[in-house]
């Protein structure tokens, strides 16, 4: 019988000058996985360090089983890039790449005039690409609520796609101007 784990994660919280429990945490873990006939691949197992002080903290490298774990700068959760500055540059970056490929698709489209029902699927893999995971993110579900009633109320093709072009533009001009170190949004 086999038995497999794909992701498990720990977090703590530290303040200045306390003790670091994580290095126990993940000793329970993988006494767990040994008792349980599963064993943590080290390699694959990254430690990310979040500080915002001056100074960060000199703590101890984690261990499993005698083997270091990397101390990465960002690393990928469940399809989320996490950095140890906070910030959304990684994980925006490709967004924005991804979307302005299927966005030149639609404009390529609408110089054409192509039927609405050619258009759709790459409207569709846009609207994927830019609202994965950004409710985790920003809370999109308004937006995305306003552009799809909207949408409706488009019978023509042209007009269809000029909204769609539109609001794609608006939501990834919105996306890159994002002051995300801060956290404020800057309309464009």
């Amino acid at each position: 019988m086999w038995k497999f784990v794909d992701d498990v994660s720990s977090s703590e919280n530290l303040t200045s000058n306390s003790f670091s429990a994580t290095q126990s945490t993940l000793d329970s873990i993988d006494s767990w996985a040994t008792y349980n006939c599963m064993k943590l691949n080290a390699k694959k197992c990254k430690e990310l360090r979040v500080s915002f002080l001056k100074e960060t903290p000199q703590l101890p490298s984690l261990t499993i089983d005698g083997h270091v774990l990397e101390t990465v700068q960002s690393h990928k959760v469940l399809g989320l890039i996490i950095q140890n500055s906070l910030k959304w540059d990684e994980q925006i970056r490709p967004i924005v790449t991804k979307a302005s490929k299927r966005l030149y698709g639609l404009r390529v489209y609408y110089a054409a005039v192509v039927s609405l029902l050619l258009i759709l699927p790459t409207h569709t893999s846009l609207l994927f690409v830019l609202f994965w995971n950004t409710v985790v993110r920003y809370g999109f579900t308004r937006y995305l609520a306003i552009c799809l009633t909207n949408w409706k109320e488009y019978k023509s093709v042209p007009c269809a796609l000029s909204f769609l072009a539109t609001h794609t533009t608006k939501l990834s001009n919105w996306l890159i101007a994002q002051d995300l170190a801060t956290g404020e949004t800057k309309p464009v």
